[in-house]
């Protein structure tokens, strides 16, 4: 039983870590598309709020 307690203990400090760095990318990512969206938007000429 102690055996399982500390393979779920390391798996959830594992998982918490990629989580954690994981994070920022997808913010990044969806900014980033965004402002391709809105640039894409611009060059066919119907604006931002089309």
């Amino acid at each position: 039983m102690k055996t399982v307690i500390s393979v779920l203990t390391a798996h959830f400090f594992v998982l918490s870590a990629f989580i954690w760095l994981a994070s920022p990318a997808c913010a990044d990512s969806g900014s980033d598309y965004k402002a391709g969206s809105d640039f894409a938007k611009q060059v066919q000429g119907n604006g931002l709020n089309s």
